[in-house]
């Protein structure tokens, strides 16, 4: 399948034909050989002033897109026509909130969830249709920035508690929810989610969706949350009856500043709604 892809992408090139629509609605599966081929095709397109999309991807197709990082450099669309559509408009890409310039992914309109190729964090600008509009019809290199109020990094993508992410969601305070386990993999995403939150930190954790706790990445994310200029303040939110419902979680985080009730763990950070949220922004710019 990959050498006859090939053949037809080179036949078309030859053709004249540089803006091409990948359909992957009757493609299950998509193996080394496969991706190699994907990614050589777009690079031989796009060396020739062309322009490579996919259409109507399947879950396991774009979980692996995903997990190879090609879903931030590949524009996908739900439907063949939405991205024969999309050749007639300026395309637009954005910089991560963290990372900033130069560090830019692709922006088409059916996909605001955009992920960050160099520090792996899913993010959603909130561009308003009028600044998008008004994008799409600037000069290449136009910028306008965007807020972003919520960034996601996700730890396991398939097994058996389904997909596991850390939620960074900003406001005061900010919460940094965790879903699925608390490992030390996922405690290093978290330091990440951490490390994100502007300073002063007023940052709720809210681990009621941890199904299994590890005691080494709760004393690591302990060390993480004592750090810092003595400003930054943190709760943790558990499931008061962890216990009961899940046997497997041996291990429970306790702690001065962990709470079972919202409210508690809410007034541990003190008066947080005098103080201004804090603000992300995504600048969005006309790709050239």
């Amino acid at each position: 399948g990959d050498e006859m892809m090939k053949e037809k992408v080179n036949s078309l090139i030859a053709a004249g034909r540089r803006q091409i629509v990948f359909d992957l609605d009757a493609t299950p599966y998509i193996d080394s050989s496969g991706l190699g081929e994907l990614v050589r095709a777009y690079a031989t397109i796009a060396r020739q002033g062309g322009c490579l999309k996919l259409a109507r991807l399947s879950k396991r197709i774009a979980d692996l897109l995903a997990i190879t990082k090609l879903l931030t450099v590949y524009e996908t669309y739900d439907t063949v026509g939405a991205a024969v559509r999309s050749f007639g408009s300026a395309q637009l890409e954005a910089c991560c909130p963290l990372c900033r310039p130069p560090v830019w992914t692709n922006y088409p309109d059916n996909r605001p969830l955009l992920s960050c190729p160099e520090c792996d964090a899913s993010f959603y600008p909130q561009l308003t249709d009028a600044i998008r509009s008004e994008l799409k019809s600037a000069a290449s290199g136009a910028t306008r920035d965007a807020p972003v109020s919520h960034l996601w990094w996700m730890t396991y993508y398939e097994n058996s508690y389904g997909r596991e992410a850390v939620q960074l969601t900003l406001g005061r305070p900010c919460t940094i929810a965790v879903t699925g386990r608390l490992d030390l993999w996922s405690c290093d995403v978290v330091d990440r989610a951490w490390d994100a939150v502007p300073r002063p930190k007023r940052v709720l954790f809210d681990v009621t969706g941890v199904r299994l706790f590890s005691e080494k990445a709760w004393s690591k994310l302990t060390e993480t949350l004592a750090g810092g200029n003595g400003r930054n303040r943190a709760a943790v939110l558990v499931h008061s009856a962890r216990t009961a419902s899940e046997p497997t979680s041996a291990f429970l985080p306790t702690g001065p500043a962990v709470f079972d009730h919202r409210d508690a763990a809410l007034g541990a950070l003190g008066d947080v709604a005098a103080e201004a949220a804090p603000g992300l922004t995504s600048t969005i710019r006309v790709k050239a």
